[in-house]
């Protein structure tokens, strides 16, 4: 985060760990919420996402561990505008609204900064702005959202809109993306 504090989501007790800029632990959190933690990422404003895709919901809390929000029907994967079907992973754009991999929906939905749908693309399949599974997500600097599509073996290249705008293939499986500065880093 802002201050350099580490977070770490696992399958472990506590589900979320906390570390400090020396690799201190400081405190954990999440015991008994998760089915299948699988995803964290912090917002512009500190807050520390979840993404938990055996209960099909998004996570928001505060550094300190307090929950502040679910997004989505808790133990129930949904479609259409209400919920989530095993959500891997979601990223923030400058306007801070939240883009999330749907994977079991085979999309990706965009939330406004409230958690509120906005629209959703994609589906599944092996076409352009299809996906096999939609497992990781990074955003630039133009908004722009990349999707790790995990089994179609390429990262997808969208719009903030959802305008397919490139494959990028070659890459094994993208389980992880992440930008720093402009180089975009996959790990397969």
């Amino acid at each position: 985060d802002a201050a350099d504090r580490i977070y770490v989501l696992h399958r472990g007790t506590p589900p979320v760990l906390a570390f400090d800029p020396e690799l201190n632990y400081i405190r954990g959190w999440g015991s008994g919420l998760f089915k299948v933690p699988h995803g964290l990422r912090i917002d512009p404003q500190g807050h520390v996402w979840t993404t938990d895709n055996g209960n099909h919901v998004l996570r928001k809390f505060s550094p300190d561990g307090e929950l502040l929000a679910t997004i989505g029907v808790e133990g129930e994967p949904k479609s259409g505008t209400d919920g989530f079907r095993a959500p891997d992973d979601l990223v923030f754009d400058s306007d801070g609204n939240i883009f999330v991999a749907d994977a079991g929906n085979g999309r990706i939905v965009k939330l406004d900064p409230a958690g509120k749908f906005l629209s959703a693309f994609g589906k599944k399949g092996k076409g352009p702005g299809e996906f096999a599974t939609a497992h990781s997500l990074a955003i630039d600097d133009l908004n722009r959202v990349y999707v790790g599509d995990r089994g179609n073996q390429r990262v997808q290249v969208f719009s903030s809109h959802g305008e397919h705008l490139a494959d990028w293939t070659g890459l094994g499986n993208p389980f992880g993306l992440v930008f720093f500065g402009n180089e975009l880093i996959a790990a397969e």
